[in-house]
């Protein structure tokens, strides 16, 4: 059997996946024929989330040897990672994104039990003191589809940001001098 693991956009990172404890811990778990999606966190000694330092672990660009190298030093800094499952495509075979997201829930607590919460204003003001980017609020009966780009395309599940975004309109471009 063979694994395959993936950025969320879509490159293959599986070489470096098994340098990283919480990774290989999760794939030892997945049963063959199975697609799960996860995300890989980083915490600092004092606790806070620090996604700046991921990269240099994961990024498709790395080699096998310089990501374990950079992982065991920064585990060596004081740095925590966890990987978090938090959903599931294809399980032993099956298509699961039918399932609501009660069901898939059962599935991807396989892998450690997720916390689930009735959310309110107390967590959010918790979020935002640990630097967070945002919630993704689901309803029990969320089914999802999926697109092969890396971006998912949900039902019944709303993404509840703090980090202030803008669009913006160019209504002329200059060309530079070079300098």
């Amino acid at each position: 059997t063979k694994t395959v693991g993936y950025t969320r956009r879509i490159k293959t990172i599986t070489g470096i996946l098994s340098v990283v404890e919480p990774i290989k811990n999760s794939l030892d778990l997945l049963p063959e024929e199975s697609l799960i999606i996860g995300e890989l966190v980083a915490f600092d000694k004092d606790g806070n989330e620090n996604p700046k330092v991921l990269k240099a672990v994961t990024t498709e660009t790395t080699t096998e040897a310089k990501a374990k190298s950079k992982y065991e030093s920064l585990v060596k800094e004081g740095y925590t990672f966890e990987y978090n499952v938090f959903d599931v495509l294809f399980w032993k075979g099956e298509n699961v994104t039918g399932l609501t997201f009660e069901d898939r829930l059962k599935i991807t607590n396989e892998f450690g039990e997720r916390k689930v919460a009735i959310f309110n204003e107390e967590m959010v003001s918790e979020a935002k003191e640990h630097g967070w980017e945002g919630f993704i609020l689901r309803r029990p009966d969320d089914i999802i589809t999926f697109t092969m780009n890396g971006k998912p395309k949900r039902k019944g599940s709303y993404k509840f940001k703090f980090v202030e975004t803008t669009d913006c309109m160019v209504i002329r471009v200059c060309p530079g001098a070079g300098k």
